[in-house]
């Protein structure tokens, strides 16, 4: 299971809000007149050298948090939520996991507020 899966799997479960395909989705944004939250890969520092021929590797995953349309409030409110259910929990088979603080992007397009909380996951199987 790629990481954005296992992550949008595991709020899917214990963020009793979301409902995977509904307003949580495991890719980039699209157009979703919710409250939606998307997890998407997005690569990560190149691997760390160890003392060993073995690399470590610290693959990131981008979150973004959309409102409802021209409802700032839902959103801000959600983010906090969402941050809470993320940063240094136990998700699925990753050692650790850190979140940035969710960082407010502005009003799309559509009247959605944005919020991005990047966010590094180190896996237990953590050398490739």
């Amino acid at each position: 299971m790629r990481i954005d899966e296992t992550i949008a799997d595991h709020w899917n479960t214990n963020v009793g809000s979301l409902t995977l395909g509904t307003n949580l989705f495991s890719g980039p944004p699209k157009k979703v007149d919710a409250l939606t939250v998307f997890v998407w890969d997005n690569g990560g520092p190149p691997p760390m050298a160890l003392l060993s021929d073995r690399a470590r590797r610290f693959p990131r995953v981008d979150i973004r948090i959309l409102s409802p349309q021209s409802d700032y409030k839902a959103g801000a409110d959600f983010k906090d939520t969402l941050f809470k259910a993320t940063h240094q929990q136990d998700i699925g088979t990753f050692m650790d996991v850190r979140s940035q603080e969710p960082v407010y992007i502005g009003e799309n397009d559509s009247g959605q507020h944005e919020w991005s909380m990047p966010t590094q996951v180190t896996p237990l199987s953590y050398v490739f």
